[in-house]
């Protein structure tokens, strides 16, 4: 299912990962499971100099996808990863095995 919805979404965004693995770990797992393909920009820990919750790969993913903020979407299932996403003023979809109102608690009160 989520290989059918990346798809589809390929088809009408641009894609994009932003991770603080390394760029080996990252590039290894998407071409073992065949989806490089599929992103547009991938930003890795080694392309940026402060990690999440700091917000500067995702703001590097909207520069390089030349789109705007408020055009944006991200998917995020770690609280490092929506703390960046609220500080770049991005909206956010969390994604995560952590309870809904564990995380939103979490958010609200960082």
């Amino acid at each position: 299912m989520a290989i059918e919805f990346l798809n589809w979404a390929r088809s009408k965004y641009i894609l994009s990962i932003v991770s603080g693995s390394s760029k080996d770990n990252i590039y290894s797992s998407l071409e073992r499971n065949n989806l490089l393909d599929l992103f547009k920009n991938i930003i890795c820990g080694e392309d940026v100099f402060k990690s999440k919750p700091n917000p500067e790969g995702f703001e590097l993913a909207i520069k390089l996808s030349k789109t705007l903020k408020k055009d944006a979407l991200i998917f995020e299932d770690s609280k490092n990863g929506i703390c960046a996403a609220k500080a770049a003023g991005i909206d956010c979809l969390i994604v995560s095995e952590d309870s809904f109102w564990e995380t939103l608690f979490y958010m609200v009160t960082k």
